[in-house]
C-alpha cells in the first residue's frame, strides 16, 4: 500500500511538473507574439547563459530581451497576465554574488542588455542619461572618442559590466565619485503595473532635475537600489571632470599593528583634510600580496596536513611581501596634487618600509623598463608588478580594466589568453565575494583581518582581503572566497555562512549580498522595523511581488 501511494504520488508530481512546463513554453510564444520572437529565449536554451563563479544556480523559465521602454511595458503585462514573476538585469555580469541569477526559482530573466543607448551629455556640466546596458567599457570610449575631459566611474571588474548595474548594487571605485549610486541624479523605471516612475521634478520638465540628486520631497527613488520595486531603464549620472594630474602613491607599513593603527589614523585625517584630493585609499594584507605574485600552490593542497598560514607565512618572508600593502590616490592641478603626495610621504614616513610615488612620468618611465626587461624568471614576478601598477594607474586616470579579474582565476578556472575574454562565471571559478562594511580605524581593520583569518583557516580558504575607503569614516572590506567548484563549493558556502554570522557578531555586515545570503539579514524569527517597512511600500507599489522576489528579504521559515 505504502509503494503504491509513493508511486502514485511521483506520478502526479511528474504530471504536474510536465503540465507547468507545457504551460510556460506556451506563455513564452505569447510573449513572442507581442515583443518579437528574437527578443525571446526559452528555458532550454537560456540554462547556460548566466553562469557565476560562486556556483549559485536557479531554474528561470526563460529570458525576455527588451529593446526599449514599449517592450519592457509589453514584458510586465505579460508577467501579470500569466502570474509570472520577473527579476531583471543589466549584463549578468554580477559574478561572485549570483552572477546574472534570480533570488528565487523560476523567474523570467529580463535582460536589459540590448537596451545601450547614451543620451543627453552635457559636456559643459558633465551630466549623462544611460541605458542599463551601456558598459564601462561604452562610457570610457565614448568620453575619449570625443575627446570630452570627464572621468568614466570604472570599478576593478571587467569593461564588459554595467555602470546602471553597478551602481544600483552600491557598486565604488577609486575615481573621484567613489560611491557611484551617489553620482546617479535621476532614474526612470517602469513599475509592476506598466506605468512609469519618474522624479516629481523631471515630471514636471523641469530642465534642473537631472543635475540634482535629491530632487523635492522624499527621496523614492533609493527603492531602486538594491531593491525589487520596478525595472531601471534608464538613470542620469554626474561625471567628474578630469584633474591634470592624477598621482598613486603606494606604500609598505611597517609590520607593527601599532605602526598599521597609525597608518590608518593618518590616512582617515588625510581624508579629512584634503577632500576631493585623495579621493581614496586601498589596503591589501599579506595573502592578497602572495596571491598576487604567486602561483596556487596546487601540489601542496593535495596534502591532508596543508596549513594555509604557514604556507603564507613562508611564501611571504620568501618574496619579502609585507603585512600590509597601502594604495593613496590622489587627484588635482599640478601644484595641489604633488603638494598632497609630498604631505601623505611626509605624514606616513615614520610608519612605513617605504613609500612611493607615481606620477604620469614615472608610470610611462616604469612601462619603458618594464618593456626591455627580459623575460626569464628571476624578473617575471618584477614585470608582473610593474604591471600591476601601470594597470592600476590606468583605473585612476578611469580607463576601465580586465587585468584585476585574474585574481578570479587564482584556485581554479581556465584562464583566457586574451584578456578582453575574461568571463569568471563561464570559465570554471570559484568566487564568492563577501564585503563588510567597517569602521576606519586600525584595531578594526585589525580585528577584522584576525576573524577573516580564523574563519577561513576552519574551511580550508586562504584569507585574502582587500579594503577600499567609501567615506573618511567607513572602509569596505573584499573577501574573496576562492576555492575549487570540483571539490570545494560546500566548504566555502560554510566559510561565507561562518563569516556573516562571525562578523556580525562582531558588529559588522556586508553592504551587498550574494543572492544565497539575501534572506540572512534581520533578526530570527521576528520581523525588524526595516522589513515591516519594506513590506509596506512593497505592498502599495507591487502587491503580486511581480518583481525580483527576494531580494533583501528573509525567507519564512
Amino acid at each position: 500500500m505504502g509503494l503504491f501511494i509513493y508511486l502514485n504520488f511521483v506520478y502526479v508530481s511528474r504530471s504536474y511538473q510536465h503540465y507547468w512546463l507545457a504551460g510556460q513554453v506556451k506563455a513564452l510564444d505569447t510573449l513572442a507574439e507581442h515583443i518579437g520572437k528574437d527578443k525571446v529565449i526559452h528555458e532550454h536554451e537560456s540554462r547556460a547563459l548566466y553562469p557565476c563563479p560562486s556556483q549559485a544556480a536557479r531554474h528561470i523559465i526563460g529570458v525576455a530581451k527588451p529593446h526599449n521602454i514599449k517592450d519592457v511595458q509589453a514584458i510586465v503585462a505579460w508577467a501579470n497576465t500569466h502570474n509570472i514573476k520577473l527579476y531583471p538585469l543589466s549584463t549578468g555580469r554580477n559574478w561572485g554574488y549570483g552572477g546574472g541569477n534570480p533570488v528565487e526559482e523560476d523567474c523570467l530573466i529580463v535582460d536589459m542588455g540590448d537596451m545601450d543607448q547614451i543620451r543627453n551629455f552635457d559636456p559643459d556640466l558633465g551630466s549623462i542619461t544611460l541605458q542599463p546596458g551601456v558598459t564601462q567599457g561604452d562610457l570610457y570610449n565614448f568620453l575619449t572618442d570625443h575627446s570630452y575631459p570627464f572621468f568614466a566611474p570604472v570599478t576593478g571588474s571587467s569593461p564588459h559590466c554595467s555602470l546602471i548595474g553597478n551602481a544600483l548594487e552600491r557598486g565604488y571605485g577609486v575615481t573621484p565619485i567613489t560611491d557611484h549610486f551617489q553620482g546617479i541624479t535621476e532614474v526612470k523605471a517602469v513599475l509592476a503595473d506598466g506605468s512609469i516612475y519618474q522624479g516629481q521634478l523631471d515630471q514636471m520638465d523641469v530642465e534642473s532635475s537631472k543635475l540634482a540628486k535629491w530632487g523635492a520631497g522624499p527621496y523614492v527613488e533609493g527603492l531602486f537600489s538594491q531593491g525589487n520595486f520596478g525595472i531601471v531603464v534608464e538613470a542620469t549620472i554626474k561625471l567628474e571632470a578630469k584633474t591634470d594630474h592624477s598621482i598613486m602613491i603606494i606604500f609598505k607599513p611597517s609590520d607593527d599593528a601599532e605602526d598599521f593603527e597609525q597608518v590608518v589614523r593618518i590616512s582617515r585625517e588625510l581624508m579629512q583634510t584634503q577632500k576631493k584630493v585623495v579621493s581614496a585609499i586601498k589596503y591589501f594584507n599579506k595573502a592578497y600580496s602572495v596571491a598576487l605574485n604567486m602561483p596556487v600552490p596546487r601540489d601542496e593542497l593535495a596534502a591532508p596536513d596543508f596549513d594555509i598560514t604557514a604556507w603564507l607565512n613562508d611564501a611571504s618572508k620568501k618574496h619579502r611581501l609585507p603585512e600590509w600593502l597601502g594604495l593613496i590616490f590622489i587627484y588635482g592641478n599640478d601644484d595641489l596634487a604633488h603638494i598632497a603626495a609630498r604631505e601623505c610621504k611626509k605624514r606616513l614616513a615614520p610608519h612605513c618600509k617605504s613609500i612611493v610615488i607615481f606620477d604620469r612620468k614615472k608610470i610611462k618611465l616604469a612601462r619603458a623598463a618594464n618593456k626591455i626587461l627580459p623575460n626569464i624568471k628571476p624578473l617575471q614576478m618584477i614585470k608582473a608588478q610593474i604591471d600591476t601598477v601601470s594597470a592600476s594607474y590606468d583605473l585612476l586616470r578611469g580607463m576601465p580594466q580586465s587585468r584585476f579579474l585574474k585574481a578570479a582565476y587564482w584556485r581554479a578556472g581556465e584562464l583566457p589568453d586574451n584578456q578582453d575574454d575574461y568571463h569568471p562565471g563561464r570559465d570554471g571559478c570559484g568566487l564568492i565575494w563577501y564585503a563588510p562594511m567597517l569602521p576606519m580605524t586600525g584595531k578594526d581593520l585589525l580585528k577584522f583581518e584576525q576573524i577573516t583569518k580564523d574563519v577561513c583557516a576552519r574551511h580550508g580558504i586562504f584569507p585574502v582581503v582587500s579594503m577600499t575607503t567609501i567615506s573618511e569614516q567607513c572602509i569596505t572590506a573584499l573577501v574573496p572566497i576562492m576555492f575549487d567548484p570540483a571539490t570545494e563549493s560546500e566548504q566555502a558556502f560554510a566559510c561565507h555562512k561562518d563569516l556573516f554570522e562571525s562578523c556580525q557578531a562582531a558588529g559588522s555586515l556586508p553592504y551587498r549580498a550574494h543572492i544565497d545570503s539575501m534572506a540572512w539579514y534581520g533578526a530570527d524569527n521576528q520581523t525588524t522595523h526595516f522589513q515591516s517597512a519594506l513590506q509596506k511600500a512593497k505592498q502599495h507599489i507591487d502587491a503580486d511581488g511581480l518583481m525580483s522576489p527576494g531580494r533583501y528579504q528573509r525567507r519564512k521559515a
